[in-house]
């Protein structure tokens, strides 16, 4: 594999033959930065959760966002999944725990661009992994950002429900036919609320727990139930 994405040799032959576009970013590479190295970094979707609780803070109205930006142990295709040429992909359960306890500085962004609106090194945005769930994401946004405001009142409404992480892989494996990937340790770069998700697997809500448009109301489910629950146990 001499590719920076760990994808081996014979899964992109296989993309080039379905002309599929890889669709990564390089970004710096946090462990090499000073040497101005880069590293290549991959996104993937997840869920995203917010709730409509706003408090005051010193003056300012701060709204709480919780989200899952990747959900662990369970299968999402990628570049089409195998039958067009992709691959099936599982985040492990830890596989962002090196991040998590190294506190690297994620940031909370929309689709994968412009200003945080939290970060980890800040404390303005936390990561952890309730019970081998996936990666959830507490943020306090800040309402007297017209942009943070706009995001809030997006959400709510449920025209975003999804979130992505950026990441670059450190470990991972692959089944003898390399139609499987298993991620097992990462560095993560950003979470972000997104419009188009790759992972279909998680759930979003906002408020109470339900959701505030009809259609995202009528897909509600148990995941709905879990998401809020540890946002209540985690949040307060």
């Amino acid at each position: 594999m001499a590719n920076r994405l760990r994808i081996p040799d014979e899964v992109l032959a296989r993309l080039g033959e379905a002309g599929v576009d890889l669709g990564v970013r390089a970004m710096p590479d946090r462990r090499r930065s000073q040497s101005g190295r880069f590293a290549e970094v991959e996104i993937r979707e997840g869920q995203a959760i917010e709730l409509r609780d706003i408090e005051t803070r010193d003056g300012a109205e701060i709204g709480r966002f919780a989200g899952f930006s990747t959900s662990y142990d369970q299968p999402y295709d990628i570049y089409g999944g195998p039958d067009r040429g992709g691959f099936t992909e599982i985040m492990g359960a830890g596989a962002w725990a090196r991040t998590i306890s190294e506190r690297v500085d994620v940031n909370l962004l929309e689709n994968h661009e412009g200003r945080p609106f939290a970060r980890v090194g800040n404390g303005t945005l936390e990561l952890s992994e309730p019970g081998d769930l996936g990666v959830m994401n507490l943020a306090a946004l800040d309402l007297r950002r017209s942009d943070a405001r706009d995001l809030y009142l997006t959400l709510e409404r449920g025209d975003y429900c999804k979130m992505s992480c950026a990441f670059m892989v450190l470990r991972d494996k692959w089944n003898a036919g390399y139609t499987q990937r298993t991620i097992l340790e990462v560095v993560g770069f950003d979470s972000s609320v997104v419009t188009f998700p790759a992972n279909p697997n998680t759930l979003a809500t906002v408020g109470d727990g339900t959701p505030a448009s009809p259609k995202a109301r009528a897909a509600s489910g148990v995941g709905v139930d879990l998401a809020r629950a540890e946002w209540y146990r985690l949040a307060g």
